[in-house]
């Protein structure tokens, strides 16, 4: 008997010059008992910080505590098996990590054959190639389960399906690296992982400052032999039935070749067999009760009980040994989700965004297919999408098609409103992976404009076309009036987000705000808008201008700013998560656009939560963006845009 099963094949790639403030340190880790097989896999990934850093043996730290911490919890599923360590790897980044997290870049993975769990801290890139495609699953991943709390800890918890032939690539960014994230994508799909490796190399000799550390991972199908061995009569075999489906521990049984003459020799284990009668506590209880000074009714009271004992202990086993291991992670799940549930209601007066974020939680621990196939959640989920419509005011709404890709394997990937064209300009993929911009007007196509080789990270409206940052390049590409043309942002940071305001250009990045004018001319000019002495809000993520401009951070803080210098700050009850992105709603109010959540929430800047728009469909969304008079856009995973009608 054969089954098959999915298996990880790791390749860790390093390239001669991992010295310097690119160096980066690679652990990889394997079950090393049969106990901890279904755990699979264990990658970490992160930066080495300088020797004099009193935080340089961070990440030997974390790799050292999270192997220990992961195998030692063989007994558990996956999942919660990876959730533990976590908590007992941030004790110590609590304690450990710099004041300066950006120094931070630390990726910890877990490979089951058929799951995938990761999270990360600080700057760190998880690319996932299938079926003729490449998606970074940190930042957009659909099918992939992701919660988000505080910088400073491994929050950032990614859970999805694998499937046969996925390939992974996990790496700590540079800029060497970032330059090349174009070939490194186009690699993953076509090559094999010694074709990728080879390709990594050369581009490593033609440039020797080169300073990569990869980690490749191939997903395979593997044909394993079922792990049932002979039960031979009057044997005792030691069973495990927490064991996975895919692990089946072999019964304790040695025997000696059938000799011609007579039958064969058993070697028997002495601690499980004996040919004497071995009496076991029940049958002691049964003896010592000859010596109690019962009367017939008594003892018949006696024999009763123990009886009772013995079929209640039988049938609690069977129905254990019964359950299989999915079912038993499914009821595991479902008490989890349960718990959070429950927590969630206290905070729902004092601490809206915990309450929230405690249910979204309980809400991804059982929505997968595994978990509702083998277990009633229709209550529970019904239970905690019910609190959460409270706690975000929400009001449901119907979408209509907007419009299609015309080729089958076309997909659309972003989108962005022209106000000064009337019309939604849509990033257009192509079945070979060519982007295009394409602009849709009364639900018909208009001018498409072929795209260089760039990855479309913040896509906005510009003049009559429309404007596209490259965030790992820092590049911005104009496409108009049937051209795009590439030009160099002017800024050595990390931008995060970007709006077009009064003709200017402001780039929110990982240190600053950049005001750019000129941007289209040969030099454009870079200045510097926070006034003097200003800092950055911590984690800022997302913006919005309206005259001042309003900073959104991770945590839910809205920072408001005017003429560089910070007027307000207040906290939202809500805590952004996903591929998420924010546009101007009026005078100091705005609109989160959530593609996880499947929600829109209407937000003012001084922390109101006003209400949402629960989106009523079965698709799973990529990315959202506002058009004008109350209409948002939503693209649909299969690449259709599909058109949202606020009628409040």
């Amino acid at each position: 008997m054969e089954r098959i099963a999915l298996t990880s094949s790791i390749q860790e790639i390093v390239t001669a010059n991992n010295e310097g403030d690119d160096a980066v340190d690679c652990f990889s880790y394997e079950p090393t008992t049969q106990v901890a097989a279904p755990l699979g896999s264990l990658v970490i990934l992160g930066r080495r910080t300088p020797d004099a850093d009193a935080t340089g043996y961070l990440v030997s730290l974390v790799a050292a505590l999270a192997r220990r911490e992961y195998y030692a919890q063989s007994a558990l599923a996956p999942k919660e098996a990876f959730t533990r360590t976590l908590r007992k790897v941030n004790d110590v980044v609590r304690e450990c990590a710099p004041t300066d997290t950006e120094k931070l870049a630390i990726g910890v993975i877990a490979f089951t054959g058929s799951q995938l769990f990761a999270t990360k801290l600080g700057s760190f890139k998880l690319l996932l190639a299938r079926d003729g495609s490449v998606l970074d699953i940190l930042t957009a991943a659909s099918g992939f389960a992701r919660e988000r709390t505080e910088q400073k800890q491994f929050s950032h918890i990614i859970s999805g399906a694998m499937q046969a032939n996925d390939r992974v690539l996990a790496f700590v960014p540079n800029r060497g690296i970032s330059s090349r994230e174009k070939s490194l994508k186009s690699w993953l799909v076509k090559h094999t992982p010694e074709d990728f490796a080879d390709e990594v190399a050369q581009a490593s000799k033609k440039k020797p400052s080169l300073s990569a550390t990869l980690v490749h991972v191939m997903i395979r199908e593997t044909r394993m032999p079922s792990s049932i061995a002979p039960v031979l009569e009057g044997t005792l075999a030691s069973t495990n039935s927490e064991s996975s489906p895919s692990h089946h521990p072999e019964a304790r049984v040695s025997w000696t070749p059938r000799q011609q003459s007579g039958s064969p020799t058993v070697a028997m284990i002495s601690t499980e067999y004996s040919f004497e009668t071995r009496k076991n506590r029940f049958t002691h209880l049964i003896d010592r009760m000859k010596y109690l000074r019962l009367d017939t009714r008594g003892r018949a009271i006696m024999v009763g009980l123990v009886a009772l004992v013995i079929i209640g202990g039988t049938i609690g086993v069977k129905k254990y040994a019964l359950t299989s291991a999915e079912e038993r992670t499914a009821q595991s799940a479902v008490t989890e989700a349960s718990s959070l549930l429950d927590q969630a209601k206290l905070f729902v007066k004092d601490s809206p965004a915990q309450a929230r974020k405690l249910a979204l939680e309980a809400l991804a621990t059982i929505t997968s297919d595994a978990i509702s196939q083998h277990a009633n959640t229709t209550s529970l989920n019904a239970s905690i999408v019910q609190l959460i419509d409270s706690l975000d005011s929400a009001v449901e709404t119907k979408l209509s098609l907007f419009i299609q890709p015309i080729q089958t394997n076309d997909k659309f990937i972003a989108s962005t409103w022209s106000s000064a064209s009337m019309s939604l300009w849509g990033i257009l993929k192509a079945s070979d992976g060519s982007l295009s911009v394409v602009s849709v007007k009364n639900h018909e196509f208009g001018e498409q404009i072929p795209l260089p080789e760039i990855s479309p990270d913040i896509i906005m409206p510009w003049e009559n076309g429309v404007a596209i940052i490259d965030t790992s390049a820092t590049t911005i590409t104009i496409a108009q009036s049937g051209t795009a043309v590439t030009h160099i942002l002017p800024t050595q940071d990390h931008v995060r987000d970007a709006m077009l305001y009064a003709g200017s250009l402001y780039l929110l990045t990982d240190q600053s705000i950049t005001k750019v004018s000129g941007i289209s001319s040969a030099k454009p000019v870079g200045k510097l808008w926070l006034a003097a002495g200003q800092m950055l809000p911590s984690d800022a993520q997302k913006m919005w201008i309206d005259g001042s401009i309003h900073i959104i951070s991770g945590d839910g803080t809205v920072t408001t700013l005017f003429k560089g210098a910070q007027t307000e700050q207040s906290k939202l009850p809500l805590e952004p998560t996903g591929a998420w992105s924010v546009a101007p709603n009026g005078d100091n109010r705005a609109v989160i656009l959530s593609p996880s959540t499947e929600r829109i929430y209407f937000i003012t800047s001084n922390g109101v939560l006003e209400r949402s728009l629960k989106l009523d469909s079965e698709q799973t969304f990529v990315s959202f963006s506002a058009g004008e008079q109350n209409n948002y856009f939503a693209i649909a995973q299969d690449g259709k845009i599909w058109q949202v009608t606020d009628t409040q």
